[in-house]
């Protein structure tokens, strides 16, 4: 059992230069994990009747830039990548304990500013925001004397670009997108992008296991457009559902699982790193 953990789960953490960082029992193992993980939260935000409103959202959103840019400080060499606790060797600042990492921090804000405001309330909200954009900041600004490839703009540009037009098709429809629908498939196209032009423009390589199927059946612009339209048809499905703290607390999850590695990736490459 320990030589099963310590090719699958180990190795890949330890050597992810000479060992792929991810493999079908890694990534399935920890998608597991994700989701379990998710539908408690979930379930603890019913049972609280927490609204998953705009506020809620862009708390979220700034602790998902935060995860992004810590990643990258880490890619840069200015955090260590491993730290030796108790004489065992841990990895806190990437997959999978760095989502955890910023869950507790996202957590233990959230306790300390619900005591001091007595409630999800608009300060609650606005304070907890801002102390994930302050994190994420402290991360970006050491980044940024080191920005360099500012080609990395274009997934920027491509991402935004997807909003706009689905938001033209809504307009046609008489309807308009949420913050949610916008921030998800932002989110999603970002990622992408950002893989898209890695590779195509830098020379860097697709280290996810579904991503390197689609890379191997055809070009990185594959991997992309494939990107574009499951977010889209993911979105479009979830306007028709009723529940809109269920349908909004997974157009969250949408938006960090693309926006988090889009950000890391694109931070990545402007920096060279």
């Amino acid at each position: 059992m320990s030589g099963f953990i310590d090719e699958f789960f180990v190795q890949p953490l330890a050597n992810p230069s000479s060992v792929a960082p991810y493999n079908w029992v890694n990534t399935l193992a920890y998608v597991g994990v994700a989701l379990l993980a998710i539908y408690l939260i979930y379930v603890f935000l019913e049972r609280k009747k927490t609204a998953v409103d705009e506020g809620f959202l862009k708390t979220i959103l700034a602790f998902t830039l935060f995860g992004g840019a810590l990643r990258v400080v880490v890619d840069a060499q200015i955090l260590p990548r491993e730290v030796n606790l108790f004489g065992s060797t841990v990895y806190p600042f990437v997959t999978p304990l760095i989502y955890i990492l910023v869950f507790l921090l996202l957590a233990i804000t959230v306790i300390v500013f619900y005591k001091l405001e007595k409630g999800f309330t608009k300060e609650f909200y606005k304070k907890t925001m801002y102390a994930g954009l302050l994190l994420a900041l402290i991360c970006v600004l050491p980044l940024v004397f080191l920005f360099k490839n500012f080609l990395a703009l274009l997934p920027i540009i491509i991402a935004g670009a997807v909003v706009w037009l689905d938001e033209l098709v809504a307009g046609w429809r008489s309807a308009k997108n949420s913050l949610f629908e916008r921030l998800a498939v932002f989110g999603q196209v970002l990622d992408g992008a950002a893989t898209f032009v890695g590779v195509v423009f830098f020379g860097y390589s697709e280290q996810h296991v579904v991503g390197n199927i689609l890379f191997g059946i055809g070009t990185p612009v594959l991997f992309l457009l494939v990107k574009i339209a499951v977010v889209l048809l993911i979105v479009e499905y979830l306007r028709a559902e009723k529940n809109t703290r269920e349908k909004n607390f997974v157009l969250t999850v949408i938006m960090i699982v693309g926006l988090a590695p889009g950000l890391r990736d694109l931070l990545r490459i402007l920096a060279g790193v």
